[in-house]
This record gives C-alpha cells, sequence and structure tokens, in this order.
C-alpha cells in the first residue's frame, strides 16, 4: 500500500496526462493529422512513440514474472526487438513511410486489392481490441497492489482517461504524451535499478551477481536444452514478423517527415532496446533471492511472480516515488493502448465507414467518425479488460504470446511476404489468414506436444513451463511454415489478375522506390510547433516532478526526484532553445 504523497504524485500525473489532450486539442484539422500526425512527425517524436508502443505495463508484470522464474533468458527477446528495429532502419523504414497512406489498412488495399482490405480492416480492428483489452487487464494487475484499489476499478479509471486523450489529440497528443511517459518510464527505471543494488540484502552489482539463481543465467537447470533452443529460434522469428510487415510494423513510420526520419526513429527504438533491458532486469532478478516466497505477499493473486517488480520497488522507494513508479507503469501501458485506440478508428473510419457505408463523406465527417469511434472503443476496451481480469488464468507472459501465436501470426505472414513478392493473385493475403489461423488451431488443440519432446531427445515429462514454450515455438514454426508455402504457392495463380489491379500493384511498388524529403510538399513544416510544444510539455513535467524534493524523505529520496525531473527540464530547455533558434532565424 502507498501514503499520501504516493497519491498526490499519482493525482498530479493523471491530471497533466488529460492537459496533454487538451493541449493539442486544436492541432488536428484533418483526418491526416488526427491518425498520422499529417505525416509531418520529427524522428525523435515518432521514435520515442514507436518505443513505447513495443512495450506495456506487461514488460514490468507479465515479464518481470517470466524473469523472476527463468532469469536472463528473456534479455534475447528484447536483444531480438533491437535486431528487428535495426534490419527496418536499413532496409525497410523509408519504404514503408514511402507507402504514402493514412492507416496501414491502405497500404493492404494498395498491395492486395479491397477484399483484403475488408478482411484486414475487421481482423486487425478485432486483434488491437484484444490486445488493448489485455493491456488494461495487465495494469490492473500492476495497480493493484500498488494502490489497494480493485482490478475492475482501476480499469475503468484508466481507461477512461486514455480513451479521453486519445479524443481530444488525436496522434499529436498520443505521440507528445508517449515522448513524455518515455522520459519518465527511462528515469524512473534507472532509479529503480540503482536503488534495489544499494539494499543491503542485494550488496550492489557485485552481491547481486553472487547471489542470483544460477539457474538464471544457465537456462538447461529449469528448462530442456532442446526446448530453450527452439524457444530462441521461434521468439527471434516472432519479433522479426512483428515489426517487418505492411501493418502494425509499417503504421509506426507513416507518421514522420521524411526518409531520413524514419531510418533515424527506427535506430532510437533499437537503441533503447538495448539500454532499456540493463535496467529493467535488475528488480525481478533481485526479487528472486530477496524475496524467494513471493506468494506469501501476494495471495490474491493467481500468479504472484507478476508482482515481482512492485514487491521489492516497495521496499526501497521513498514516499512519494512508488507513485511516480506507478505512473511510469501506467504510462507504459497508455502508450500502446492509447496507439491501439487511434489505429482502430482510422481503420473503421477510412477502411470500414468511408469503404463500405458512405463512400461520399467528407473529411469533416470522417473526423467526427473517428472522434465518436475512438469513445465507442474506448469503452469496449475496458469491458474487455473486465472480462480478462474475470476468466484468465494462464499468465500474462504466456497468455500474450499465446494470442500472438494463434491469432497474430496467420495475420502477420502475407504481410510479411508481400513486401517480397509481387505477383500474386487478390486472395493470397486472405486466405493465407485462414489457413494459417487452421493450423494455428490445429497446433494448439489437437498436436501431441509430449511426443514430439520424445522425438526431440526429451523422454521425460514436460514441466508445465517445457509444455507452453515448446507449445508456442511449435506455433511459430508451422503456423509461420504453413502460411508461406500457401502464399508463395498462390503465385501460380497470379495471371488470374487483371491489368488494372496489376497497374495498381505496381504503382505501390513504385512509391516504396520513390523518396520522401523534408522539403516535400506531402505535408506541412511543424518542426517549430513540435519544439515548442514538447519543450513547454517537457518543462511543464519536469518543474511537477521537481516538487517531489519538498516530500520529507531523507537525501537520497530527494535526490531521485532531482534526478527524474532534471532529464525532463534538461530535455525540455533543449527542446525549446531548438524552437526559439528557429523562429529566430526564420525572422
Amino acid at each position: 500500500m502507498i501514503g499520501f504523497y504516493d497519491y498526490a504524485v499519482i493525482a498530479v500525473f493523471v491530471v497533466f496526462m488529460a492537459g496533454i489532450g487538451v493541449y493539442f486539442r486544436n492541432v488536428c484539422k484533418n483526418t491526416s493529422d488526427f491518425l498520422r500526425g499529417g505525416g509531418s512527425m520529427s524522428w525523435y517524436l515518432s521514435g520515442a512513440s514507436n518505443f513505447m508502443v513495443t512495450f506495456s505495463a506487461w514488460t514490468f508484470v507479465g515479464c518481470a514474472g517470466k524473469i523472476y522464474k527463468t532469469g536472463t533468458l528473456l534479455v534475447m527477446l528484447f536483444a531480438f526487438n533491437a535486431v528487428a528495429y535495426l534490419l527496418i532502419a536499413l532496409f525497410f523504414a523509408h519504404r514503408f513511410r514511402r507507402m504514402r497512406v493514412i492507416t496501414p489498412i491502405d497500404a493492404v488495399r494498395r498491395r492486395f486489392g479491397k477484399g483484403s482490405e475488408q478482411v484486414y480492416a475487421w481482423y486487425n480492428t478485432i486483434i488491437s481490441f484484444i490486445f488493448g483489452g489485455l493491456g488494461l487487464y495487465t495494469l490492473s494487475i500492476f495497480l493493484a497492489p500498488i494502490l489497494g484499489m480493485s482490478v475492475n476499478a482501476s480499469i475503468w479509471i484508466m481507461g477512461l482517461l486514455i480513451t479521453f486523450l486519445a479524443v481530444t489529440g488525436g496522434s499529436w497528443a498520443v505521440a507528445a504524451s508517449d515522448f513524455v511517459q518515455a522520459l519518465i518510464v527511462m528515469s524512473i527505471t534507472v532509479v529503480a535499478a540503482v536503488l534495489v543494488l544499494r539494499m543491503p540484502e542485494v550488496g550492489g552489482i557485485s552481491g547481486f551477481f553472487e547471489k542470483i539463481p544460477s539457474y538464471h543465467f544457465n537456462w538447461s537447470e529449469t528448462l530442456s536444452p532442446q526446448i530453450v533452443v527452439c524457444w530462441l529460434i521461434a521468439i527471434f522469428f516472432n519479433q522479426i514478423f512483428s515489426a517487418i510487415n505492411l501493418t502494425a510494423g509499417a503504421s509506426r513510420f507513416l507518421f514522420v517527415k521524411s526518409d531520413r526520419d524514419a531510418r533515424k526513429s527506427a535506430l532510437l527504438v533499437a537503441f533503447g532496446f538495448v539500454v532499456g533491458p540493463l535496467f529493467w532486469f535488475i528488480p525481478p532478478m533481485a526479487a528472486s533471492f530477496v524475496i524467494p516466497d513471493i506468494a506469501a505477499e501476494f495471495p490474491y493473486l493467481r500468479n504472484p511472480e507478476e508482482a515481482s517488480y512492485v514487491a521489492i520497488c516497495m521496499r526501497v522507494f521513498p514516499a512519494g516515488l512508488t507513485g511516480l513508479l506507478a505512473c511510469g507503469i501506467f504510462a507504459a501501458t497508455m502508450s500502446s493502448v492509447n496507439t491501439s485506440l487511434n489505429q482502430i478508428s482510422g481503420i473503421t473510419g477510412r477502411n470500414i465507414y468511408l469503404a463500405l457505408l458512405r463512400p461520399q463523406a467528407d473529411d469533416r465527417e470522417l473526423l467526427l467518425f473517428a472522434r465518436i469511434a475512438t469513445v465507442v472503443l474506448g469503452v469496449l476496451m475496458i469491458l474487455l479488460g473486465i472480462w480478462f481480469a474475470e476468466v484468465s488464468k494462464l499468465p500474462l507472459f504466456e497468455l500474450t504470446l499465446l494470442l500472438a501465436g494463434l491469432i497474430s501470426i496467420p495475420l502477420t505472414m502475407p504481410l510479411v511476404l508481400g513486401i517480397f513478392v509481387r505477383k500474386t493473385p487478390q486472395w493470397a493475403a486472405w486466405s493465407t489468414i485462414l489457413v494459417g489461423l487452421l493450423a494455428a488451431y490445429l497446433v494448439k488443440y489437437q498436436l501431441p506436444v509430449q511426443k514430439i519432446a520424445t522425438v526431440l531427445g526429451i523422454p521425460r515429462k514436460l514441466t508445465e513451463q517445457e509444455a507452453g514454450d515448446l507449445q508456442f515455438s511449435l506455433m511459430i514454426f508451422l503456423v509461420a511454415g504453413i502460411s508461406c508455402i500457401w502464399f508463395l504457392g498462390s503465385q501460380l495463380f497470379a495471371g488470374t489478375n487483371g491489368k488494372e489491379r496489376e497497374q495498381e500493384v505496381d504503382a505501390f511498388f513504385q512509391d516504396m522506390e520513390t523518396p520522401v524529403t523534408e522539403d516535400s510538399d506531402e505535408h506541412e513544416n511543424t518542426d517549430s510547433m513540435q519544439f515548442r510544444m514538447l519543450g513547454m510539455l517537457c518543462l511543464a513535467y519536469g518543474a511537477l516532478t521537481l516538487l517531489g524534493v519538498f516530500i520529507p524523505n531523507g537525501a537520497v529520496g530527494r535526490i531521485c526526484f532531482l534526478f527524474i525531473g532534471g532529464v525532463a527540464l534538461i530535455t525540455g530547455g533543449l527542446l525549446y532553445f531548438n524552437y526559439r533558434r528557429r523562429i529566430g532565424h526564420e525572422k
């Protein structure tokens, strides 16, 4: 449980985040502004937003629970994320920006036709909706041991705040809040790692490595080596497929103003996944030996190890800092759910409402529809989060990967292969989804995992964790493999496309080879606005955080608030200085 100062910090954060939506309410003049910032965002804003979208409270709950039990094995997941974004920076980010579309489903239409557009519009909306609800559920698990609030109440409060921010300021507010939230998350997790290492029970960096259970580094102590290898290969391909595709992966680069900004945005994300885990993993790994019986502290949680990050931080944080940690973890979830809301409101507006119901709708009507859809979908997402809280029994880590294997891989494979293979029939994409879903069902419910383990040289009965890891690996291998064979085989029927469709596909690929430059007339020059508004937000957040120095803590507590507030103030000062310099040059 937390005290008065922690609640005060959380209250200030909630008001501040709601204020961002109001702050950007007049920036969105059309649907392009509302859904993708008019394609004029700078690399640092887009990159910070991309980085925040790629993880959520799941990192500090489900992932932390897995780290508590298995140790550094999860390092590879984030390492593969870094590899994926490095590949994107080198080969794909600029091409994704060149697609010249407003929503990622527009790219599906250009590449695969109107039939696939509708399949992906509905399917992508459902998936974003499911993962948004899962994000709210994950956040509620994190907040429960901190706030002493019921799971359902926390889902409602945070869900309504996220919806308010998305509907008032659109993509600009979402990206700006992501930028500020990235500062919160990175600075508070650095502080958390340092404070945990200072614990007498940990004994600094040397004590940390001495006391960590051996299985945290020697993975074969708890898992069969064959399963470790299969899982690592599966995770590698899963992270690559998730990042390099025409919808979820490409959508993060539709916002930037140029090819150069797209590449730099991807590099910033890759850098974040190299640096971030160095600090994120320390608290749950330390908790494995500082709090070995974590179930005794959280008997009301189905999977108490998922509270390991919170549990150890609450032991060392001074007054007010636990509230700031709650804000940081909430910020991580807020960014991903906000982005999901913004994307599915755009998809339902442009690719369903406009394409099927109101082809004559003007931009003003579409913007109104997008705002209404955001509210409706936000409330439905809250209700889904409550449903997850009522029925889910799986640990969050396994639940998230299971959903990825069951519903994301069938969706993703045509969008990965479609970047490289041009000559396919119009039905190639949506038929691959059906084949992939059937394969996922068979792997999940019909594949004899224990017998396959025997074939791999594991004669004994698998543990629950080993069975889940092997099943996930087989799902990735088989679903991706079968989907790939089907999609590539469809090339035999590529001649069934009409001449008009072939010309549309050729135009799509031609656009992907045509550069978008900073001085292009395809977007407005909003650099000064971004420097000014982001600078003011960071300065305001930094000033508010520095008020924590006056909380009656010891020297360490005051230094923590000074560091976190100082990071925001320095960042805001640099941004605002650039704004003033740019204005001076323009005069």
